[in-house]
């Protein structure tokens, strides 16, 4: 897929895949990994609130918003004419060792 290290988690909806992960992320930085995750909802998500100035844009018509902060930033993107794919997904990602992936089980990426 890239050259980036990825591993898939994938299994049935409260089977303990969030669970799993917290603890393989909590053992790989300790360690000095530097972990990224990227999970799949298989519904819509909202990340920002109703009546802040990021969720006005959005609605407005802004297809890409940005909120940063001195300690994190959040890219919201909408893809409303397609489904984004998980390389499209996975390019977002900068400086990190590997790759934690939650779900998408019909992507062609290792998994257990």
């Amino acid at each position: 897929m890239n050259d980036k290290k990825i591993i898939g988690i994938t299994g049935y909806s409260g089977s303990g895949k969030t669970t799993l992960l917290t603890k393989v992320i909590a053992l790989l930085v300790e360690q000095g990994f530097k972990v990224a995750t990227l999970k799949h909802a298989h519904h819509d998500i909202e990340f920002d609130i109703p009546g802040k100035d990021s969720y006005k844009l959005r609605k407005a018509g802004s297809l890409q918003t940005i909120v940063a902060c001195n300690n994190r930033y959040a890219l919201i993107h909408e893809t409303p004419d397609k489904s984004v794919n998980i390389q499209t997904l996975i390019n977002h990602f900068s400086d990190v060792d590997i790759i934690l992936v939650e779900g998408f089980k019909d992507e062609t990426i290792p998994k257990i």
